[in-house]
């Protein structure tokens, strides 16, 4: 069993726990803090063609292959080609990272498109959180992004809800 050549949108860290399986991976210089998912062949979405090209999306990348043994534990940063192929039966462990990134927290349709082509706005906002809200260091990559773009955000809400 195989699963297709792709890339997704979520940090994710892999636990194996048993069986004998590959993986397939290599980065993805085209695209930075993807906002969607995308497996190689598929029709791709509009967001994603907000900010990289239909040809990037289509090069085969040259993968890297890693064996698997029971205990192996792996990270996939978010945006990474990837793809597996188990010989036996199998069992791995995923926990996606589902971090906000800086774009969620914009609502205005037209400012979120055109910030979306901007890969600092696409960052994921790691140890930027304290119960619901941005911490100090947060609020000042905040303010330090919303300065490139001359925005005032004196009146953004910077509570978060997983929608």
């Amino acid at each position: 069993m195989s699963i297709k050549l792709g890339e997704d949108q979520t940090d994710s860290i892999h636990i194996h726990i048993f069986g004998n399986k590959s993986w397939q991976l290599d980065l993805n210089p085209s695209v930075h803090f993807p906002l969607s998912s995308y497996a190689y062949g598929e029709i791709i979405n509009s967001e994603l063609l907000n900010y990289i090209s239909e040809n990037d999306l289509r090069k085969v990348p040259k993968l890297d292959i890693f064996n698997l043994k029971s205990g192996d534990c792996f990270f996939v940063k978010s945006g990474m080609w990837h793809t597996t192929q188990a010989f036996e039966n199998s069992c791995t462990i995923l926990f996606q990272l589902k971090v906000p990134c800086f774009i969620d927290f914009i609502n205005s349709q037209s400012l979120k498109e055109k910030l979306i082509k901007v890969p600092q706005w696409r960052n994921k906002t790691y140890g930027m959180w304290e119960e619901n809200h941005f911490n100090q260091r947060g609020k000042q990559i905040l303010i330090d992004l919303a300065k490139s773009f001359n925005i005032d955000i004196s009146e953004i809400n910077f509570n978060y809800e997983n929608n």
